[in-house]
């Protein structure tokens, strides 16, 4: 019985471990996907506005509003 336990402690601890390490490996995802689209946003923000076209002002509203819900599901 106390192998049994011992067992069953070990595998709640790996399970708690697996958990952990999700949770950094999202974290890690979020962050790298942050930063791509923040440097893809200083790119659009660099043109000046009378150069930019409407598709490039549509770009730049998609990804600050990518930026904003990343920041969101990294503070969750």
């Amino acid at each position: 019985m106390s192998q049994w336990f011992t067992l069953v402690n070990k595998k709640n601890a790996l399970l708690r471990r697996q958990m952990q390490l999700n949770l950094l490996e999202q974290e890690n995802d979020l962050e790298k996907k942050y930063e791509m689209l923040n440097m893809e946003l200083r790119a659009a923000l660099s043109v000046e506005d009378w150069q930019k076209t409407e598709e490039q002002r549509e770009k730049e509203a998609l990804l600050l509003t990518e930026l904003v819900a990343i920041v969101d599901k990294r503070n969750e």
